[in-house]
């Protein structure tokens, strides 16, 4: 069952609503994309990974982080970025990345790529026949 933990877009992560979430449902395992968060396209920076990791190694919540979008930093190089969530968030953390979201975004929105329109069924995509 999914535990969401609000995230706002002015002020970051609830660090608080967090550690309530890990204290109170015990998940058997989180998932977290740290980097350019979509919608907010937010980042966590080294401080707030730092206070995560250290919030999933405390409780022994087994963690897996989707470092798909680690890619793009547009504003400086990602190499320059801060270290990866697993640095702080101890030996049961598993780190994932993908090419698709970044280099194939066209497939990812389920687009068709040979003509450049909406694929999936006409049931669900009007004027599809």
């Amino acid at each position: 069952m999914p535990v969401p933990v609000a995230l706002d877009s002015v002020s970051g992560w609830d660090f608080a609503g967090v550690e309530a979430a890990l204290r109170q449902a015990s998940p058997r395992f989180a998932y977290l994309v740290v980097d350019f968060q979509n919608p907010t396209g937010l980042r966590l920076d080294v401080e707030g990974r730092e206070r995560l990791g250290g919030l999933l190694a405390r409780t022994r919540t087994p963690v897996l982080i989707d470092e798909s979008l680690v890619e793009l930093d547009y504003q400086g190089d990602p190499v320059g970025g801060p270290p990866p969530l697993a640095a702080f968030a101890g030996d049961l953390s598993l780190t994932m990345g993908s090419a698709a979201k970044v280099a194939l975004g066209r497939a990812a929105v389920g687009l068709d790529p040979g003509v450049g329109r909406p694929a999936g069924p006409a049931a669900v995509i009007p004027g599809r026949r």
